[in-house]
């Protein structure tokens, strides 16, 4: 990374990966708390509160990292930011038992962690913008190295082109991977544990070593493809869309296939090592789908995260309904089998459509004041060439 830049890029990263991390600790174990005060029902109403309040968390970090992250570094800053996720899981599954156990007991979980946020809510009042003109103590030369490295070095407030958007196709073949991403994702992370509970007989969740292995791995493999995504496209060894797919196809065939050898071993040493690769495939994404928003649309990379999550959503609330159908016996290795298949085949469909339409190109509609004039100018051309033609 070039030494004329100051620490206010580090500030701006840094601060948003400790908020990432700190939320995930929250997370987990603020249901247990309510459960014990109000039952299910206040479980159920705090999630909801969460799940609203986390809803602007990723289309926020696309925003900032299309306003800050010079293109060169666009790699590399976008895994170690979307890192703190993955740190986040690792400190919580180990911190959490001590502060429990300590002498105030469970509840310094969650005055501790409330505490921290408050503090890196102040920290990111002080040092934070949204973008480099705006940032009250930048230099002018950090400023100049910034902006001359992101799109276009502005920021803009656009209206949003819903129509170019939904027409476009590198935009459905992300969301294609986005959903097929974030559903194997929430398999692993909800029903894996209780496949190699209920059929290796091995409880997972009982281990915090086991629990926090995959996600161990893949903070490293993260920052590896980060670096590697970025050394690749610099020296002009792959075109950036190539890097894209490359990337993307690691993440999602990876876990595709290692989800299906987990259905094929009764080893626990070769269930592990399945779970710790797809976990370690899957960070792939964050140099596949996840940056190509930015690439696509730097303007709007958090409207396309927006409804990328959406959808995907929809998708995972779905996904229990569908594993009870077929999964209605735990014990049985074949029907678990079959759901394994369901979604490793999501997943090499998804990359497939991800493959076909990928683009690395600035969109014409990231200038939403000139799409609607590029749309009918393009409509206007295919008349005429129609008419010519007849």
């Amino acid at each position: 990374m070039d030494q004329t830049r100051s620490c206010s890029v580090q500030q701006m990263i840094f601060t948003y990966v400790v908020i990432y991390f700190f939320q995930y600790l929250i997370m987990s174990y603020t249901k247990r708390c309510l459960c014990s005060q109000g039952g299910w029902k206040a479980v159920c109403a705090c999630r909801i509160l969460q799940g609203l309040a986390q809803a602007g968390v990723y289309p926020s970090i696309q925003n900032l990292l299309a306003n800050w992250v010079p293109v060169n570094e666009r790699g590399t800053l976008t895994s170690y930011v979307y890192t703190g996720s993955t740190l986040g899981t690792v400190i919580a599954f180990q911190m959490a038992g001590y502060l429990a156990d300590s002498r105030w007991g469970w509840p310094t979980t969650f005055w501790a962690v409330g505490a921290i946020c408050m503090g890196l809510f102040t920290v990111l009042t002080i040092f934070g913008a949204a973008s480099p003109p705006r940032h009250k103590t930048i230099s002018e030369e950090e400023k100049t190295y910034i902006m001359g490295r992101v799109d276009d070095g502005t920021v803009k407030k656009l209206s949003i082109p819903w129509k170019a958007i939904l027409t476009s196709k590198h935009v459905w073949g992300i969301l294609a991977t986005h959903v097929g991403s974030g559903v194997s994702f929430v398999f692993f992370f909800t029903q894996v544990p209780s496949y190699i509970h209920y059929i290796l007989g091995i409880n997972v969740k009982s281990s915090g070593i086991l629990s926090s292995l995959p996600y161990v791995v893949s903070f490293f493999t993260s920052l590896s493809f980060g670096i590697l995504s970025d050394y690749l496209t610099n020296n002009k060894y792959l075109q950036v869309k190539n890097a894209r797919r490359l990337f993307n196809s690691i993440s999602q065939v990876g876990v595709a296939v290692a989800l299906v050898c987990v259905t094929f071993t009764t080893s626990t040493v070769v269930a592990v090592l399945c779970l710790v690769t797809s976990m370690g495939c899957h960070m792939a994404m964050h140099v596949g789908w996840m940056v190509n928003h930015i690439d696509l649309a730097p303007n709007f990379s958090g409207t396309l995260m927006t409804i990328g999550n959406t959808v995907m959503n929809i998708f995972n609330v779905l996904l229990p309904v569908l594993i009870s159908n077929v999964v209605t016996d735990v014990h049985n290795q074949t029907q678990w089998r079959i759901i394994f298949f369901i979604i490793a085949s999501s997943g090499f469909v998804a990359n497939a459509i991800y493959v076909l339409t990928t683009s690395a190109e600035t969109q014409t509609w990231n200038d939403s004041e000139q799409s609607d004039a590029h749309l009918e100018g393009t409509e206007t051309k295919n008349e005429k060439q129609k008419i010519a033609s007849s």
